[in-house]
């Protein structure tokens, strides 16, 4: 947590003022700040781990884009809540994003999804009761509370706010010391096409085209940004892809592994054996529906 209390007192009142959920978070997507007026369905999804982790790319890849684009992006969440990021920065050195928002809208045809996942949350009637039981609001009440939060951060915020060590002894002065904001755009960008082509052939080669860079460099960017090789991370997503398909029990395992990108349903069942130390059937008869 974020030792000194204004920032916490900005994003407490806020979230009362506007009835949005409000949420600080790191460069990683990690939380930093209490969770303020979140929802219900968005505090029992986070005590989901593979859901969780979804949540924290959509508030990470969220906030880059945010950044890049220097200005203030609204975007749908992977369970269709809308949501905005606010860069935040102390003396010049960016320290992670206020996250605001958990807003079901009706008029989100234009808003783009920020990241692409295949879980199967609907399925589950406890978190599509919490779902439906969320107030519709319009989106121009959205707009106008981020230029509302905009004009908070850039004119008090960033100036008045001095950060305190993080409760685990500096993590964030590490990452302000260590923050290269474009390199970390081009590899969220790089996770981001994974996500949407896992079912298809994917190569260091193709990844590292796709975001203008050349293989011998994101291999090396990929690596220290995910803390794990190309080929183990795609392996990686396709099996937690996997898991989460898993509980939809109408599909086939050989289905699933083809949705997830394995031809040979072998070895997609080696791969899910390996990371998990059961098959995937072992998996889905010990693991509720989502």
């Amino acid at each position: 947590m974020i030792s000194n209390t204004m920032i916490n007192e900005i994003a407490y009142d806020f979230s009362m003022a506007t009835g949005l959920a409000v949420l600080v978070v790191d460069l990683e997507g990690n939380e930093i700040s209490p969770r303020f007026n979140f929802t219900a369905l968005c505090e029992k999804i986070r005590t989901h781990n593979s859901l969780f982790e979804v949540c924290k790319r959509c508030d990470r890849v969220g906030g880059l884009t945010s950044l890049q684009e220097q200005k203030t992006i609204f975007y749908q969440c992977h369970i269709g809540l809308i949501d905005f990021s606010i860069p935040l920065t102390i003396k010049g050195n960016l320290i992670g994003f206020i996250q605001c928002g958990q807003a079901k809208v009706t008029d989100k045809n234009q808003i783009p999804v920020i990241t692409h996942h295949k879980h199967n949350w609907q399925k589950n009637n406890e978190l599509l009761s919490l779902y439906e039981d969320i107030p519709e609001v319009k989106m121009r009440k959205i707009v106008s509370s981020s230029a509302i939060l905009t004009k908070i951060v850039d004119n008090y915020l960033s100036e008045k706010l001095v950060l305190s060590q993080l409760s685990d002894g500096g993590h964030t002065k590490h990452n302000i010391e260590q923050n290269n904001t474009l390199t970390k755009y081009k590899v969220e960008k790089a996770l981001d096409f994974i996500n949407k082509n896992i079912a298809s052939e994917l190569t260091l080669e193709n990844v590292a085209f796709h975001i203008d860079l050349s293989p011998f460099y994101f291999s090396r960017i990929f690596k220290k940004h995910t803390t794990m090789g190309f080929n183990h991370y795609i392996n990686q997503q396709r099996v937690n892809d996997a898991k989460l398909m898993l509980t939809n029990k109408d599909m086939s395992v050989s289905n699933i592994a083809k949705s997830v990108g394995y031809n040979n349903t072998s070895y997609f069942i080696k791969q899910f054996k390996k990371q998990c130390n059961m098959t995937p059937l072992e998996f889905r008869n010990n693991t509720p529906v989502l």
